[in-house]
């Protein structure tokens, strides 16, 4: 028989149980709207399976003695006792919590009703006093109704919104991470109630952590809309334009585009035989990137906004495009890139017309055009620069007579002058202003390359190492007044083409200057070594007979050697008019001399400095009449006055040092 102790026990379980069994009484919605408020869960939403009553008495008074067992059972009573007490506690507060969000939900509920069926009222009232509006006398409460109308709608929103914003939020957490379709939709509602609050309040939602939902969810759009692009598959091009507009995400759908317009220039695979072949390639894959894309982009843009942004992105996948490797090859591998230019010059301008009768077109293809001519600046260079340096490599003169080589020479000039202009003329169609970066180093280098070998040309010696001819001096001045000319009317040429263009012709001019230099040596040794050689012959001649000193000065007749040198000076100046017969040599003088004589005053210029020549050689070998003797001065006045009177016939020449000259020795023969 239990004793009195263990029926309080008993009953008292009881009551706890029965307790308990009332919670579980409140509403599953209740419930689970806790769990939403983000209230921990009590005692009373866990279910516990315990031992019977029975077991759990034994258990605690097996083996004490009766006042122990009361002791004990005092105890547990006093525990079970405060964990009734905390569960009713637990209770209530839940209770109190649920009831709080019921009201605060039914006055939400309540205030949007409230808020409609002003709005209502307030949109009957409207209309009553618009119909009315003759009778007020202005329109200031129509205004305020208007107002008031625009701010109740607004305030609806607002709730609705936000409390949307809530409902999709809280889904997603719950179970739409994994289902994409409940995330499209929470997504969705999200965007919608964003749009709506965003427009009157700052503050209370997450928009950095909505975008990144957002992007996560579209990574998996992207990939089906690149496909969808290409193949041109509106229904889906459709649907996924859809979410990507109800997630506010369009400027987004059609950068794909962009990127995909991209991508595929830069992609572009650069193999082929010829620079034609990837030119013809090139605009074709143009002409298609921009015609397919537009026709699926034109779906959700019109044609001119469509146009605008295949156009820009094109343009931005050119730059990307590096040509310039198969250019190298396929340049380099031409044997006449000359010809190569014109060909691609032809294609280009061929190309570039046909697409720029399309609109759209034109400023794309005139980029592409760009892009490939800048791709092809080094290649054409080095290329040019190793065909112009074959060329001049042929020049050969060591073989065959002197002669033969000097027209060799002439020979090798024109064909220089005419690979420079041909180079520069066919460059500057192609790279138009950028023409000087491709045939600067081309011209520079051939004709240095050019020049190189002239200088080691020893033409002023024959096999024998002997000077040559004044006529052998000549026609290499002939071939150099041909160059010189010829290089100046390049340089004109390609400077009113393209002024800062500076063709290097310094080299030129210097060895044309040596060339002179050589023709007026040639012309005075012709006559110098063999008059003054005679003249130190007369100084160390001995006496004449007595009879012949006693003879006055003027009696003396001029020396055969000076008369001599008087017939030659006048077939040397015959000869000097048959040579500037010639306009390369006129012109090799007139560039020698800095273009300060022209004409005849070139000619005079010229044969005035042989005969200053012979006569500073003449009156320098005279020297000091008083050094010589009576017989020798006598002859040396002879000769003076016949030479001063030679030159003067001839009207040329610096006669005043022979007229100092003669009156020197007139005052030491006293004549």
């Amino acid at each position: 028989m239990k004793s009195s102790s263990d029926t309080t026990v008993i009953k008292h379980k009881e009551t706890a149980s029965s307790d308990t069994s009332s919670v579980s009484l409140v509403p599953k919605r209740a419930q689970s709207d806790t769990t939403l408020l983000g209230m921990p869960p009590d005692s009373s939403n866990v279910k516990h399976i315990q031992p019977s009553v029975t077991d759990t008495l034994s258990s605690l008074c097996d083996g004490l003695s009766r006042e122990d067992r009361r002791k004990k059972l005092n105890e547990h009573l006093g525990a079970i006792q405060k964990q009734h007490d905390d569960t009713l506690l637990g209770i209530e507060k839940t209770k109190s919590n649920i009831e709080e969000a019921r009201v605060k939900y039914e006055n939400m509920n309540d205030m949007v009703r409230t808020l409609e069926q002003l709005k209502c009222s307030l949109d009957q009232h409207i209309r009553t006093v618009r119909l009315n509006e003759s009778s007020f006398a202005g329109t200031s409460a129509v205004l305020e109704y208007d107002t008031a109308k625009t701010r109740t709608n607004n305030l609806i929103s607002v709730i609705k919104a936000r409390s949307q914003w809530d409902r999709a939020k809280e889904i997603l957490k719950e179970d739409g991470r994994d289902d994409q379709q409940k995330m499209y939709e929470s997504l969705a509602d999200m965007q919608a109630s964003q749009d709506i609050l965003a427009k009157f309040v700052s503050k209370g939602f997450d928009t950095k952590e909505f975008e990144e939902m957002k992007d996560r969810f579209l990574a998996w759009q992207s990939a089906a809309l690149i496909f969808a692009i290409q193949q041109a598959d509106f229904d889906k091009l459709a649907e996924i334009q859809k979410t990507y507009e109800s997630l506010g995400r369009n400027d987004e759908f059609i950068s794909i585009f962009r990127r995909v317009s991209i991508n595929r220039l830069r992609e572009f695979s650069c193999d082929g035989p010829s620079v034609q072949s990837i030119v013809d390639a090139l605009y074709k894959e143009l002409e298609f990137v921009f015609n397919h894309h537009h026709k699926v982009l034109r779906r959700f843009l019109d044609d001119s906004a469509a146009s605008t942004v295949l156009s820009e992105a094109i343009q931005e996948g050119l730059t990307e495009l590096d040509l310039s490797t198969p250019f190298t090859n396929i340049v380099f591998a031409d044997e006449n890139p000359i010809e190569l230019l014109q060909k691609t010059t032809q294609v280009l301008n061929t190309r570039t017309d046909a697409s720029s009768k399309v609109a759209y077109l034109a400023g794309i293809s005139s980029q592409l055009k760009t892009e490939i001519i800048r791709d092809l600046v080094a290649p054409f260079r080095g290329a040019l620069t190793t065909y112009v340096l074959s060329k001049v490599n042929t020049i050969d003169l060591t073989s065959g007579s002197f002669r033969a080589r000097v027209e060799s020479l002439k020979t090798a000039i024109v064909e220089l002058l005419h690979i420079l202009g041909d180079v520069f003329a066919h460059s500057e169609a192609l790279f138009g202003r950028d023409v000087r970066k491709v045939v600067q180093q081309p011209i520079d280098k051939g004709l240095d390359n050019f020049l190189a070998r002239l200088k080691s040309w020893e033409y002023g010696l024959d096999s024998q190492r002997r000077p040559r001819s004044l006529e052998d001096a000549v026609a290499v001045c002939s071939a150099s007044g041909q160059l010189v000319f010829g290089l100046q009317e390049f340089k004109s040429m390609v400077q009113s083409v393209e002024p800062s263009l500076s063709p290097n012709i310094k080299s030129a001019l210097k060895w044309n200057r040596g060339v002179c230099d050589f023709v007026m040596k040639s012309a005075i040794d012709r006559i110098v070594p063999k008059m003054t050689a005679k003249m130190e012959e007369i100084k160390t001649k001995e006496a004449k007979e007595s009879r012949v000193s006693n003879l006055p000065a003027f009696s003396t007749s001029p020396h055969e050697y000076i008369t001599t040198t008087g017939q030659e000076l006048l077939q040397l100046f015959h000869r000097w008019e048959q040579f500037f017969l010639d306009d390369n040599v006129v012109h090799a003088f007139y560039i020698a001399l800095k273009k300060k004589y022209e004409g005849e005053e070139l000619f005079k210029k010229t044969v005035a400095d042989v005969a200053n020549s012979v006569i500073a050689s003449f009156v320098s070998t005279v020297g000091d009449p008083a050094l010589f003797s009576k017989d020798v001065a006598k002859q040396f006045y002879a000769d003076a006055v016949f030479l001063k009177d030679a030159f003067e016939d001839l009207r040329t020449g610096n006669v005043e040092q022979l007229e100092a000259l003669e009156l020197k020795m007139k005052e030491f023969l006293k004549v």
